[in-house]
């Protein structure tokens, strides 16, 4: 019975945490080790947090969410002008190249 237990423990709650968190947009490697040090709670933890929407941007429509890069929201069909896209939603590494243009 042991061993069974420290088999869930060790294989199956870091894949499970790690699967979970990559789903709600989280770091997975770093969900996996809290799941091997948490076992099944670490499960329990991960599951309870809401998805991450960081890096993306909202749609002024439908306040769905999307990718940056997205010209038509999937969620209501409308089309996003180029003011759509801020600092605030975006991640900054991808504007770097904002920063060499002369206007």
């Amino acid at each position: 019975m042991g061993v069974i237990i420290g088999i869930i423990w060790v294989i199956v709650s870091p894949i499970a945490c790690a699967t979970v968190a990559s789903s709600k947009r989280r770091f997975s490697l770093g969900w996996g080790i809290l799941g091997l040090l948490l076992g099944p709670f670490g499960i329990l933890v991960i599951a309870a947090l809401p998805m991450s929407h960081e890096g993306l941007k909202k749609c002024e429509k439908c306040a769905e969410y999307v990718q940056p890069e997205a010209i038509v929201c999937k969620h209501c069909g409308n089309q996003f002008n180029s003011n759509s896209v801020t600092r605030e939603n975006v991640d900054p590494k991808k504007l770097e190249w904002i920063k060499d243009i002369n206007l």
